[in-house]
């Protein structure tokens, strides 16, 4: 950062280095090859040491490298209290929904679509099927979190489990019956809990609908997007895979809390849902059960306008 204008430029020493990850990640390049190319040239990490595919990870998701202002995700308790996730994502303004520029990156804003693009395509099947690993055949894989750590759960045997505590990493462990998380998220009450949602998200709605009637384009029909009977039969039609990509257009995670020995499951008490981004604060934290999709209407509104 420069210290008189608080802006972002380029290290001299550094940013070389931070273009070849770039160029190479761009190229197609797996991570693990990035990682060896630098730890060969003895080329040290941010935070000194060697790199991993990780770290080159989140070197190249950092909103900064692109000259971008950084939020970092949080949830707030009943209490008021914050707790932050370890998830960087671009600040957006509250009312245009624009990134924020704070200087200059090593990237454009173009090549951070394209590289987390290709990331996303090697980890979610809606872009192109993960290398080399079979898909989860229970539904909430891969969105469900342990409430003590964070950490993904998976199917082991009939429960969802803390993949830290099977792994030995020192967290006290959480776990839950598949098929009782599942129907607790995806209850016969969804459709009447997404109309309610959908009813809050019809004032922001009307005014885009009334920004995209000012443009020459063709207006978009949001209609089956905010009926929950038609979403309800489209969920009822799709298999595991298709009803997993769903909850991952409405949801970022269900964080599961320890359970009480000898207590019988309660779902509202442990479970949390985090909703998508840009669907609006106010709809990111809700106990109970899960819709069977919900949208991130902005940023297809935006797209619509391109």
């Amino acid at each position: 950062m420069d210290p008189e204008t608080k802006k972002l430029v380029h290290d001299p020493e550094t940013a070389v280095y931070a273009r070849l990850i770039a160029d190479e990640a761009l190229s197609g390049k797996a991570l693990v090859h990035v990682a060896r190319l630098l730890n060969t040239h003895g080329v040290e990490s941010p935070r000194g040491g060697e790199w991993n595919s990780s770290s080159v990870m989140q070197l190249l998701r950092a909103p900064a490298f692109a000259g971008l202002m950084p939020l970092t995700e949080c949830t707030e308790a009943a209490d008021g209290t914050r707790k932050y996730s370890s998830k960087v994502v671009p600040y957006r303004d509250p009312v245009t929904l624009d990134t924020v520029s704070i200087g200059e990156g090593i990237i454009t804003v173009g090549e951070r679509e394209l590289i987390i693009r290709q990331l996303e395509s090697r980890t979610f099947p809606l872009a192109g099927k993960r290398h080399g690993h079979k898909q989860g055949t229970s539904l909430l894989t891969g969105i469900a979190r342990c409430g003590l750590c964070g950490s993904r759960m998976s199917k082991a045997g009939t429960s969802y489990a803390c993949a830290s505590n099977r792994m030995g990493r020192g967290c006290g462990g959480v776990s839950v019956r598949v098929e009782t998380l599942d129907v607790q998220s995806t209850g016969a009450d969804a459709v009447d809990r997404y109309n309610r949602l959908a009813g809050r998200l019809r004032g922001r709605i009307d005014g885009l609908r009334a920004d995209l009637a000012s443009l020459p384009t063709p207006a978009v029909d949001l209609t089956p997007l905010l009926d929950g009977v038609l979403l309800r039969e489209a969920w009822e039609a799709d298999d595991v895979t298709g009803r997993r990509e769903r909850l991952r257009l409405a949801i970022d995670r269900v964080e599961v809390s320890k359970g009480r020995v000898g207590v019988r499951f309660d779902g509202d008490e442990r479970c949390r849902i985090a909703w998508a981004e840009s669907a609006g604060r106010e709809l990111r934290e809700q106990p109970g059960t899960l819709p069977a999709v919900r949208v991130r209407l902005a940023p297809a509104l935006r797209c619509a306008r391109w």
